[in-house]
């Protein structure tokens, strides 16, 4: 059994004070835009620089957001539901080839080891100016130092398909089948509890307190942000913005993810690295080591 808690989003985050130190009026809305304004804000001399890519762990997650920028995914799902890979698709090398852009013109981080955690606080402290942004980590960037009237939010830039697209995330609740049953009633009793309009209001009430509101949805229609905080004018609007636009993560992304981590880490440490080879490359030994047994499953699965 599962619950739904509360919903977020994942959209751009840029810092408005380095934005404003460097002249810098508007979030970027195109892929090219986004360049040339990491371009100007980079400064190595102060170690600041425009764009923050993950190199070193999960790097599919950030990644699969500049594919479905460029009108394309990594896999698919076939009508009999087996699993269809399109890493040699050309929104990927179109995705990847940018990557390379921003590493070879020294406009994203130079560390490629940093992990989340630390990409996040790079942001925070006003060395990263834009990066991808779940909207519950304003309060986690507000803790690490950063001003919330800084931390601007806007939808990803558009790449080649002219279109900004997103994903629609949410948390849950989750019970045990096979716990004892006063496991489980205790379990129920305690969801109860934490998904109830009184414990999500005092949630609410507290993060104001503590000085950041998250811009998430929360699932009851009765709990209303606005009228218990004064939630970022600005927020509210780019959630609108977004609405309809979120889609879920790619199709057996649970197999496949380590294959993508590797291709996007080499061609971020190799920029002599063809992306369109290696993205080849890793298509054929995924299908080899993992995708072939997966289809045969599904398709043993769906005779019975």
């Amino acid at each position: 059994m599962c619950f739904s808690t509360v919903h977020e989003h994942f959209l751009l985050a840029y810092n408005k004070a380095v934005f404003r130190e460097a002249g810098i009026e508007n979030p970027p809305a195109t892929w090219e835009e986004a360049y040339e304004t990491a371009k100007k804000i980079t400064n190595p001399d102060t170690q600041t620089y425009g764009y923050g890519v993950l190199g070193s762990e999960w790097t599919d997650w950030f990644f699969q957001y500049y594919v479905w920028q460029a009108g394309g995914d990594l896999t698919k799902r076939n009508a009999d539901g087996t699993l269809e890979l399109t890493f040699t698709d050309p929104a990927v090398i179109e995705a990847a080839n940018y990557y390379q852009k921003l590493r070879r013109d020294g406009v994203s981080q130079p560390d490629l080891t940093l992990k989340f955690n630390e990409l996040i606080e790079k942001f925070a402290q006003g060395k990263i100016a834009m990066m991808p942004f779940a909207t519950d980590w304003v309060s986690t960037a507000a803790s690490l130092g950063a001003k919330v009237d800084d931390i601007g939010l806007c939808p990803f830039p558009a790449g080649p398909s002219g279109k900004s697209v997103t994903t629609s995330l949410g948390y849950n609740w989750v019970i045990n089948a096979k716990s004892s049953p006063e496991k489980q009633d205790a379990a129920w009793r305690y969801i109860a509890f934490m998904s109830s309009k009184e414990s999500m209001e005092r949630t609410i009430e507290a993060s104001a307190d503590k000085g950041a509101v998250d811009p998430i949805h929360y699932p009851r229609t009765d709990v209303n942000v606005s009228e218990l905080t004064d939630m970022n004018p600005e927020y509210q609007e780019v959630l609108k913005k977004i609405e309809g636009t979120g889609r879920l993560e790619y199709e057996g992304k649970d197999i496949i993810s380590p294959y993508v981590d590797r291709t996007v880490q080499k061609i971020l440490a190799d920029l002599n690295a063809d992306p369109e080879k290696e993205f080849a490359a890793a298509s054929e030994q995924a299908q080899k080591e993992v995708v072939d047994q997966y289809n045969k499953e599904v398709l043993e699965k769906a005779e019975k």
